[in-house]
C-alpha cells in the first residue's frame, strides 16, 4: 500500500475498515 510509511520525518499509516451490508429490501425489517 502506498499510503503506508514514513513523509517528511512522520509515520503515516492507513486504516482500512469495511461494513457488510445485507440484502433486505425492508429497511425497518428483521434479519
Amino acid at each position: 500500500m502506498p499510503q503506508v510509511g514514513t513523509k517528511f520525518g512522520r509515520w503515516l499509516d492507513l486504516t482500512f475498515m469495511q461494513l457488510q451490508l445485507d440484502a433486505r429490501q425492508d429497511p425497518d425489517g428483521k434479519a
